[in-house]
């Protein structure tokens, strides 16, 4: 009663007085622990050495040492003896003895000799555990580990379940009890630990960026000037100037629904004397509603409009107008899970309206009005590896048009890799392979297989500045081949800049 009282001195003087008339483990035990809390770490060492030598020449179980065990790797742990505070928290989670805390200790003796995976390792244990008193502190030390590592996706993630967890526990406030008082003693230290880091980062904020972009074409898909539609695949090359630009606005990482609006504007210079259209302006709004963006069940839905203006000019008198148009609503709805720190799965399903018009002088059979819906499933391996993290993803999507031969369905096969060449330098690789079969087309029915092989490469200079590179190709088989079968690559190379 007295050292639950706190009354650490008069618990040791009564606890002497017991054992200089019958030594026992429960009250060793007991002393090992009241001369910690009074902080004489060397003379709690000696006790708790006393009583395993004690328990080894009763020839007892040698298991009946691992209480003591567990406060002599705390105690070594103190003393920044992290190789021998070690040695006590693998044979106490191999007895399976308060393995939270086990793994929790362990995991800060990874933590002080920066041996990061190891203790990422410990630290996720902890979080599967029962241990609901230090799961707040563990998801702490996990996001700012990974804040070191610059993984701040992950870092945010581990903020703010270490707040969920801090309200946890103030919810059951008596699983504290069983913990080991220098835990319960910061606690409130944690909390405020957690509510000032979220602070820090929950706030609005803008974002802003320009790109600008030179693109080399081997193949203008586009319809000509000529209004030929036997031109349509020339095997022309093109040179192309995009520049981009984006402005946004997004509500604190930490609410529970996160407003996100973005708005992009694009334009394009496509140089080719013989098919003179691609001067396109892009113009795309976008509105989120992401639900608690950073938990390991995630949505989000989103509202977007899209409209694209095709200016032309015709070889034969310079004369230039805009050409076919369109305008597009777009509504989507997307979950995430995120299985574990390296492992994420996305459903994704997506609705959209287009009109699509063009100049009255062409033909109309590019007319069109209607819907186009796809559903998608994402399942992502990132494990911040230099050259494996991949990806695997399916989906299926339809248009139903007015419009002659716009009326398809088709399915598509993706393989992904990303590359951490630094924190600076990053690539993907993405493979993927579609069938379309389109229906309506007068006369013989269209059926298309496209296989694209994509590189993206991306070096951040610093803060504000990104240097960009892509490489695609594409081969388009088609059981039409005088018009549709074609090979595409493109080679772009550009630069980034943030505001």
């Amino acid at each position: 009663m007295l050292f639950y009282e706190k009354k650490f001195p008069e618990a040791l003087t009564l606890t002497e007085n017991i054992l200089a008339q019958n030594e026992n483990q429960k009250t060793l035990e007991l002393k090992g622990l009241i001369l910690k809390s009074l902080g004489q770490y060397e003379e709690a060492k000696k006790n708790y050495a006393y009583l395993m030598q004690k328990i080894d020449e009763a020839g007892l179980n040698p298991s009946e040492a691992v209480a003591p065990r567990f406060d002599l790797g705390v105690l070594e742990y103190n003393s920044r003896n992290y190789k021998e505070a070690r040695q006590h928290f693998d044979y106490s989670i191999s007895q399976n003895f308060n393995n939270g805390a086990a793994h929790f200790f362990r995991g800060l003796t990874f933590y002080q000799e920066n041996r990061q995976e190891e203790a990422m390792s410990d630290f996720n244990e902890v979080l599967k555990s029962n241990a609901v008193a230090i799961k707040a502190l563990t998801a702490l030390y996990l996001s700012d580990l990974h804040a070191k590592r610059q993984t701040y996706d992950e870092a945010i993630h581990y903020l703010s379940m270490a707040r969920d967890y801090s309200r946890q526990q103030e919810a059951t406030q008596d699983a504290a009890f069983e913990m080991p008082e220098d835990i319960r003693q910061n606690q409130n230290q944690v909390r405020t630990r957690i509510d000032e880091n979220i602070q820090q980062l929950n706030i609005d904020q803008y974002f802003k960026n320009v790109a600008l972009v030179a693109t080399y074409d081997s193949n203008v898909l586009s319809v000509p000037s000529s209004g030929s539609v036997a031109d349509v695949f020339s095997g022309k090359t093109s040179y192309k100037a995009t520049v981009k630009a984006l402005i946004g606005h997004a509500d604190g990482f930490f609410e529970d629904v996160q407003k996100v609006w973005s708005y992009q504007f694009s334009g394009n210079l496509n140089e080719n004397r013989e098919t003179e259209t691609g001067q396109f302006l892009t113009n795309d709004f976008n509105y989120l509603w992401n639900i608690k963006p950073y938990a390991d069940e995630s949505q989000s839905y989103r509202l977007g409009a899209n409209s694209i203006f095709q200016y032309q000019v015709n070889p034969s008198d310079n004369k230039g107008s805009f050409g076919p148009y369109s305008l597009a609503v777009i509504g989507g709805y997307s979950t995430r899970t995120r299985v574990n720190e390296s492992l994420s799965t996305t459903w994704d399903y997506t609705l959209k309206y287009e009109n699509f018009l063009q100049d009255p002088a062409f033909s109309t059979f590019m007319k069109k009005t209607g819907y186009e819906g796809g559903i998608s499933y994402f399942r992502n391996w990132d494990t911040r590896k230099l050259y494996f993290n991949p990806g695997l993803g399916l989906g299926l999507k339809s248009r139903y048009s007015n419009g002659q031969e716009y009326r398809n369905m088709g399915l598509q096969l993706s393989a992904v890799n990303q590359l951490y060449f630094s924190q600076k330098h990053q690539a993907s690789l993405v493979l993927s392979y579609a069938q379309m079969n389109y229906y309506d087309r007068p006369g013989q029915k269209r059926t298309d297989n496209i296989l694209n092989l994509q590189w993206d490469q991306a070096y951040k200079y610093d803060a504000s500045l990104s240097y960009l590179f892509s490489l695609s190709y594409t081969k388009n088989d088609s059981n039409i081949p005088a018009i549709y079968e074609f090979s595409r690559y493109l080679v772009s190379a550009g630069i980034n800049m943030t505001f």
